[in-house]
């Protein structure tokens, strides 16, 4: 079925790249963090995809419409990762599908700097923590996850 394997390679294709790219932010010196800024430990929910706030349309073919509608990301005390994209196929018909796409590995922390490294693949990627958001870039796209 071409377009599950379309939409499903662009959604492997966001989360390995995710899993695989920087966490950006913006400020300071991670050494110097307290209170709140000084754990990036916890869970964050999927805001948007490039600026545009989820469900978000990946594609469009005939009759069928697939979103990425969901997403979390949780950084564990003990150095794990896991990450959950949900993606749903619409049809004009009503007929509705939901798939789900697994990430998880490592992660470790220097500073205010992040290491991933995804379990499956063993790519590592570098990044920061900021203001309780992580943006995290795979491709030409922008995940941003919140707390």
């Amino acid at each position: 079925m071409p377009l599950l394997l379309h939409v499903t390679s662009r959604l492997r294709s966001l989360l390995l790249g995710a899993a695989m790219v920087a966490l950006v932010t913006g400020c300071g010196d991670g050494d110097a963090l307290a209170g709140p800024e000084s754990t990036v430990v916890g869970t964050y929910s999927l805001a948007s995809l490039n600026g545009t706030p989820v469900p978000v349309t990946l594609s469009r073919r005939g009759t069928t419409e697939s979103r990425l509608t969901s997403g979390v990301l949780q950084l564990t005390p003990g150095g794990d990762f896991t990450q959950v994209l949900v993606n749903t196929e619409h049809d004009t018909d009503g007929v509705q599908r939901r798939s789900t796409a697994l990430s998880i590995g490592r992660y470790s922390r220097s500073g205010s700097v992040i290491t991933l490294t995804d379990a499956s693949s063993g790519a590592r990627t570098s990044g920061l923590f900021a203001s309780g958001e992580l943006n995290l870039t795979a491709g030409s796209d922008i995940l941003r996850f919140r707390r």
